[in-house]
């Protein structure tokens, strides 16, 4: 091993904007440590990726890459998981290396070859239910972490809550179901143009935005966009959130203190129904499946939480990145010997 060269954290994952903010998180803390190692990225490409790494200053590769059914039916894709396999082998080799998988498919060929170029894996599995990432790398890891580094770079430590305000998002790429269904559980409520309205929207914009002035929903008091920054902030201002059961979206949940009405994604390997359920059961909320009459079903739980929100939510002072951050330049330090 060179020890003369800079020891390399190098983070693999993506395929969604959580598997993404998890490694952020944690190279953050590792960046604003004493004498901190290079930080690199290999992820994928799609739109979500390219336009999260493209904000970021960390330097990143990205990759074509899917899940093992499309790696092996297009020659494209494969081609990508060999990229990104030799790239990790390449930049690990001859030097201090821990290679961080933050899950998904995009996490499994950067893993594999770091480790075949001689660095120590780890993974951050934050999911109740392991994915299958997870379960395929775990017998190369050195450990699993099972916890979720929450980002808190420029979230203020303090948020006013709005009443009558209503925050709705389906993770990184929105969601289809919620796009539809919210619309109509606003629809129901008595006093709808009351209601303040913010919506990341999976689909059309404009049909979606059509849709809430339909029910009722005043123009001056919605917003719909396909993304909004500071999702965590924007749950903590919101009286009620409806979302999915993604681990990092309810990590920002707790981080705040938030209770969202939880709409698990049925898609999502039976893992986000056992996030959900985790979560009410420490939090609070409710848990709604998808199923029949989902919009009457939400309207019960909305006019609920509406009736009694906080004044203010407060950012926990816990911070799972520090101490991930911390661990991994232990093993850096052991590595160098």
């Amino acid at each position: 091993m060179t020890l003369g060269r800079l020891p390399l954290v190098l983070f693999c994952g993506g395929g969604s904007g959580g598997h993404l903010t998890l490694g952020l998180a944690v190279a953050d803390a590792l960046a604003a440590s004493p004498g901190p190692p290079e930080l690199r990225f290999l992820t994928g490409e799609r739109p979500v990726e390219l336009r999260m790494m493209g904000a970021e200053p960390y330097s990143h590769e990205t990759f074509p890459l899917a899940p093992l059914g499309g790696t092996v039916r297009s020659r494209a894709f494969a081609g990508g998981f060999g990229c990104c396999f030799a790239t990790a082998r390449r930049l690990a080799a001859g030097r201090a290396c821990v290679a961080v998988g933050t899950g998904g498919y995009v996490s499994v060929p950067g893993v594999l070859g770091a480790r075949a170029g001689g660095a120590t894996a780890v993974l951050i599995e934050p999911n109740a239910v392991d994915g299958r990432a997870t379960r395929a790398l775990a017998p190369l890891a050195a450990r699993v972490f099972r916890t979720t580094p929450n980002r808190k770079r420029g979230l203020p430590g303090e948020v006013s809550v709005e009443p009558r305000s209503l925050f709705v998002m389906g993770g990184s790429a929105g969601s289809s179901a919620l796009d539809a269904a919210v619309p109509a559980v606003v629809a129901g409520l008595a006093d709808a143009g009351t209601l303040r309205v913010r919506h990341q929207c999976g689909g059309d914009v404009d049909a979606v935005r059509a849709a809430y002035l339909a029910a009722g929903t005043r123009p001056e008091r919605l917003e719909v966009a396909p993304f909004f920054p500071q999702a965590a902030v924007r749950m903590a201002e919101a009286a009620v959130s409806i979302t999915r059961a993604g681990a990092l979206t309810l990590a920002e949940a707790a981080g705040y203190g938030v209770r969202p009405i939880l709409v698990p994604y049925p898609g999502a390997a039976g893992h986000q129904l056992a996030n959900a359920r985790r979560h009410a059961a420490i939090q609070g909320g409710a848990v709604v499946e998808e199923g029949p009459d989902l919009p009457g079903r939400l309207r019960a739980a909305l006019v609920e939480e509406l009736a009694a929100p906080p004044p203010v939510r407060r950012l926990t002072a816990t911070d799972p990145a520090a101490e991930l951050a911390e661990r991994i330049s232990h093993e850096l330090r052991r590595l160098r010997g």
